[in-house]
């Protein structure tokens, strides 16, 4: 059988996540990933304690990998799946770098929060098109597309952490935690801490490479 880190697919396809790791809340018994590339994310989870991982694929080599490693997995886009397919509910869905490549994220976010259960999650990842080397670019008057990171030419929508929030308030949703990732490369390690030390306020998002959130539904 392949394994997930054999599978031709893009790096990104074959991430663990371990920043999105611990927002998963520990009691979450059903979990929902969303673009869960090979798996590796809902395998880590189902390491971690006995609860079932469903996943929703649209690249059929990766959805194959992670058919081997999670409970269930939906090949298709996520606009297309059918309630009937989810089976909800959940007590946590994972949108990991996804709502930025949907034409109608609102959309999308408002129809899952319906899938939670009463206690449930919704925890997500979204980059920050904030970021000082965004807006450096745009001074300079350019705007290049890159294969992966903050201008990945498949990325439909951009975000601020403002537009997060109404983002996931059109959902009904109440960010309720928000974490930073920092730096721009894995191999990165000085620059997060130093991120962390400078960043206040406005500097803080201009720093945020990335934004983590974990959100419930409206009271």
């Amino acid at each position: 059988m392949e394994s997930a880190t054999s599978v031709r697919v893009p790096i990104y396809y074959k991430s663990t996540r371990q920043d999105l790791l611990p927002l998963v809340p520990p009691a979450a018994q059903r979990v929902l990933d969303v673009g869960c590339g090979t798996g590796r994310l809902g395998e880590a989870l189902k390491k971690r304690a006995n609860r079932e991982v469903v996943g929703i694929e649209l690249n059929e080599e990766a959805a194959r990998a992670a058919g081997a490693v999670l409970d269930r997995v939906i090949c298709a886009p996520v606009e297309s799946v059918v309630d009937e397919e989810l089976d909800p509910p959940y007590d946590c869905i994972i949108f990991g770098d996804i709502l930025e490549h949907l034409v109608a994220p609102w959309a999308i976010l408002r129809r899952f929060t319906d899938f939670l259960s009463p206690q449930g999650r919704i925890v997500a990842s979204v980059p920050n098109v904030a970021h000082w080397s965004v807006i450096t670019g745009l001074i300079r008057g350019r705007r290049e597309y890159q294969e992966r990171g903050l201008l990945d030419r498949a990325h439909l929508r951009f975000f601020t952490r403002r537009s997060l929030v109404d983002l996931f308030a059109q959902a009904d949703l109440v960010i309720e935690r928000w974490e930073r990732n920092y730096r721009l490369r894995e191999t990165d390690r000085r620059w997060p801490r130093l991120a962390r030390w400078l960043g206040r306020g406005l500097l803080r998002d201009l720093l945020t490479y990335q934004f983590l959130v974990v959100a419930r539904k409206g009271r």
